[in-house]
């Protein structure tokens, strides 16, 4: 059975839901990163409107017009990081109907597939190089009989511990009638 603080499994004979928190210690860092960026902003903004409304139209406009890209990267990133604390996915099993959705807040990758609609899982490895060493994530992938492949849940965040995601594959496997095969990228697939 899957033992993790990031994840809760709910199952019963007939329908599996896996939940996953989002939250890690990268949200610490992006919080402050994104208080500093965004602070800079507020400032950058008050002392244009401030030269603004004291007649310097010209350079002030400029002002303004300028960190259009900084403010965008403040909000994406300020969402991304109150995700990071808030959010959860919930990968659910249920009358052969394989369901992926993300909440509170709305972020992409929603899924509903029948089950017939799907031909394997997998797990792949991306090794991720520093200078500081490597460090390696585990997404699950899922094969449509179309053959169109797509990341069920991993992506940048999560998934670090392969025993979990592989784990978590043959149990969304059991439920979903699916005889598990080796995939050509898959990692670790003489498990």
């Amino acid at each position: 059975m899957i033992t993790s603080k990031k994840l809760k499994v709910s199952q019963s004979e007939d329908s599996i839901t896996i939940t996953f928190k989002w939250f890690s210690s990268q949200a610490y860092l992006l919080f402050f990163v994104m208080t500093i960026w965004n602070s800079f902003l507020f400032i950058w903004y008050d002392i244009s409107f401030n030269s603004l409304f004291e007649g310097d139209t010209v350079v002030s406009y400029g002002k303004l017009v300028f960190p259009i890209g900084h403010v965008a990267i403040g909000i994406l990133g300020t969402y991304y990081t109150l995700c990071l604390f808030l959010n959860k996915t919930e990968v659910s099993v249920e009358d052969d109907t394989l369901k992926v959705r993300h909440s509170p807040l709305p972020w992409g990758g929603q899924l509903t597939l029948d089950a017939e609609d799907i031909e394997q899982l997998y797990v792949k490895e991306f090794v991720h190089n520093t200078k500081n060493g490597s460090s390696s994530n585990y997404p699950l992938y899922l094969k449509k009989t179309n053959g169109e492949n797509i990341i069920l849940i991993g992506g940048n965040f999560f998934m670090d511990e392969f025993k979990e995601v592989k784990q978590i594959e043959k149990l969304l496997e059991r439920h979903l009638h699916i005889e598990d095969y080796a995939m050509p990228e898959e990692f670790d697939s003489q498990s």
